[in-house]
């Protein structure tokens, strides 16, 4: 949380963020409608108070309020507009010093290490039969099955809801699945995500299922 803190530190102290320091006051900036467009906003200076107060129990819920704030920007001003290309690059830059000062976490390592084993596969391809007979195919274990990865995903399709659908997509973001919210149909390979991200899915899919007294796919 100290490293989290200095990089929001090192962000608020970057003229490129000067408009990210405080929250949007609708009538101060003159964008009357921005409530009705952003409905979970996000600011530096927010963020940075909630820091101090150890509010955020882990680096990923800090994570995900300062990604907020370049998708808010990017939502209200557009894809296209100055404040946009301004919001991608302070994300950056605060990519950039997550990188530099923050350990990966486990779900990063199941990312870079399944990364690794894909790289090692393809070259295992072109090798001699020696080589690839040697070591084969290199598979990572999961944790999951294909039979409830199937049933997730037919359990996911009936979640339609606008609030259920950005709600899958922010946790979908935590692990690095970016989706744009101006597309109307998005396809997501379940079997290709890693197991932390399928049980998050699982578990949030499970527990709407249970408060919609809806039955989950046997």
């Amino acid at each position: 949380m100290d490293s989290c803190l200095a990089i929001t530190d090192y962000l608020i102290s970057q003229q490129y963020c000067s408009i990210f320091l405080e929250p949007v006051d609708p009538i101060r900036d003159e964008v009357p409608d921005y409530f009705k467009i952003i409905k979970n906003p996000q600011d530096l200076g927010t963020i940075r108070k909630r820091l101090l107060n150890k509010e955020y129990k882990s680096i990923s819920d800090w994570k995900r309020d300062m990604n907020l704030i370049w998708t808010n920007c990017e939502k209200f001003n557009g894809r296209d507009s100055i404040l946009g290309e301004l919001s991608r690059f302070a994300l950056m830059m605060f990519e950039k010093q997550c990188k530099k000062h923050l350990p990966y976490s486990p779900i990063e390592w199941v990312n870079r290490i399944t990364s690794l084993y894909e790289k090692i596969n393809v070259f295992l391809k072109d090798s001699p039969r020696s080589v690839s007979y040697k070591f084969k195919k290199l598979d990572i274990p999961r944790e999951h099955s294909p039979e409830e990865i199937q049933k997730l995903s037919e359990a996911v399709s009936c979640l339609s809801t606008r609030s259920d659908v950005l709600q899958l997509v922010q946790l979908l973001g935590l692990f690095g699945i970016n989706i744009e919210g101006k597309r109307d149909v998005v396809y997501v390979s379940l079997s290709e995500l890693p197991d932390q991200a399928i049980t998050a899915l699982m578990s949030y899919v499970k527990e709407r299922y249970k408060a919609l007294r809806m039955e989950y796919p046997k």
